[in-house]
Parts: C-alpha cells; sequence; structure tokens
C-alpha cells in the first residue's frame, strides 16, 4: 500500500463532511503528482487540513495528465463504516447542532453518529468503533466515527448556512470540474463597495461585482500583466472566463462557496482563516 497526500472532493454530495469533519464512505475524486497508479490499487490517503483524515481508497478509475506532468486524477471508492479514521483530533462539534442545541466535545460527536445510525436503520450495527493509540504518538487517539449513505447526517448534524462574507479573503479549490494546479494558490475578496479582487495564481486580478441575494455578477475583469509557466497561464485564463459568467451563489453542505456561471460547474472557495 502507497501513502500519498491528496487533494480530494466528493462526486457525491450525500457524502459529506460536516461541520464535525466526519467522511462518510462513498465515491472520492483525488489528483496527485508522481509515481505511478493504475485501476484498482489500494492507496492510503491522508487528507490534510485543520484536521488528518487518514483512509483507504482502491482507484476506479485514473486519468494521467500531460500538463503538468506527472499529475493524475482518480476516481476512488471509499473504505467501509469502521475503517475511517480521525487521527490527532481533540473531539469538537461545537457547531453540530441536534434539535436546535450546540453539543461540545465527545458528548456532541456520540450524539451525531448515534443520530446517523438511527436514522439510516443502523441503531445496533457498529454504532461504536474502537479507540486506537495512533502510531508514534503517545497519548493521542484516534476516533474511528461511523457514517451512512444519505440525508440521515446532514439532518441531524449540520450547522445553518453561512451567508458569504465580504472584506474576507476565499481560496479556490475547483475551477468547474478541474481542481487547481499543485502549489497554486487563487484567491477572492469581494469588498464592501464592490469591487472585487484577488490573486489569479499568476496575476492579481479585479473587477467590479453586484450582490443581490442569492444572485451575483462581475464585470470586466482586469488583471497585471506577469507571465508565468504555461500550465498557470492557461488555469488563470479558465479562471477569468469563468468568472465573468458567474450568475448565482450559494454555500455548500461542506461550506465552501460556489459560484456557479450559466452552465457548468461552480467555482469553489474556502473562506480563509484569519
Amino acid at each position: 500500500m502507497v501513502e500519498h497526500d491528496f487533494r480530494y472532493s466528493m462526486l457525491n454530495p450525500q457524502h459529506t463532511l460536516t461541520e464535525c469533519r466526519t467522511l462518510a464512505p462513498g465515491r472520492y475524486q483525488v489528483t496527485g503528482n508522481g509515481g505511478s497508479i493504475h485501476d484498482n490499487d489500494q492507496l492510503l490517503v491522508t487528507i490534510k487540513g485543520s484536521k488528518s483524515l487518514h483512509m483507504r481508497l482502491t482507484v476506479e478509475k485514473v486519468r494521467h495528465l500531460i500538463n503538468p506532468p506527472g499529475q493524475w486524477i482518480a476516481v476512488a471508492k471509499g473504505p467501509v463504516f469502521d475503517e475511517l479514521a480521525i487521527h490527532q483530533w481533540k473531539v469538537n462539534c461545537d457547531s453540530c447542532r441536534v434539535h436546535g442545541r450546540e453539543q461540545a466535545g465527545r458528548q456532541g460527536a456520540e450524539t451525531c453518529r448515534h443520530r446517523a445510525h438511527r436514522g439510516a436503520g443502523l441503531e445496533n450495527r457498529r454504532r461504536e468503533a474502537p479507540l486506537q493509540e495512533v502510531p508514534g504518538e503517545s497519548g493521542m487517539k484516534q476516533f474511528a466515527l461511523l457514517s451512512l449513505i444519505g440525508g440521515a447526517l446532514l439532518a441531524g448534524c449540520t450547522a445553518d448556512p453561512l451567508p458569504i462574507r465580504q472584506d474576507h479573503s476565499y481560496v479556490m479549490e475547483w475551477i468547474g470540474e478541474r481542481p487547481l494546479i499543485d502549489n497554486s494558490r487563487l484567491t477572492m475578496t469581494l469588498g464592501a463597495d464592490g469591487r472585487a479582487y484577488g490573486n489569479a495564481g499568476c496575476n492579481h486580478w479585479f473587477a467590479p461585482y453586484t450582490l443581490n441575494d442569492h444572485s451575483i455578477s462581475f464585470g470586466p475583469v482586469g488583471k497585471t500583466r506577469k507571465m508565468c509557466a504555461p500550465a498557470l497561464m492557461e488555469q488563470e485564463q479558465r479562471f477569468i472566463k469563468a468568472i465573468s459568467s458567474v450568475q448565482r451563489w450559494d454555500i455548500s453542505p461542506i461550506e465552501q462557496l460556489r459560484l456557479w456561471p450559466t452552465q457548468g460547474k461552480p467555482l469553489r472557495f474556502w473562506l480563509e482563516d484569519s
């Protein structure tokens, strides 16, 4: 089994990463760089963020990219319930709401997990997963959290949708159907003065925008004129083209800001930590 660090995104929105950071089994799209990867490969995936998730994936389909060289995109199938573990995590479920009450600490996480099983008819099946020591780190625990297929977890454990934020930076993760090139960074700030700006991966960009309830549109996009690697320039052009056709916005179940163009998949952003 090979260990890599991956970007990830869930192909099916019903398998969601909630405020509790509980990841449901299902099908995932992951990208990586270097090495050789084939159908049916067994991979140990480490998803790094504010918390680290470790799980096994079985590759179903893989597509190797020529530009940039060495990069690939794979569709993989996730683990069974008790193969998912969260490492180095002190349970904190402050934003997980059950019947309108905020549940904190381990009690909140246990309540979310119990409601998820009850909603799926799994109350007597794998309700509790064993605690395990994290290899090589004394005293740290990993909590194997059980999930389900469907909307039961969403109904019991998600927070209210967040509003769009002005004068705060967003970091892009996907442009339509493609993730960002590794080690590239695209940002967006929606100023309260009606001007949007950010980094397009190579150049700084700026544009007027209009925000009205859940509709949003951008005017002509300007940018600086620095030249970068061809792959970055191509990605930058795709971003500018996509954002110029945006018509509406929403917040996904995993609290990503999604800007929806006239056609196709949305631009997806994370709110940058202050």
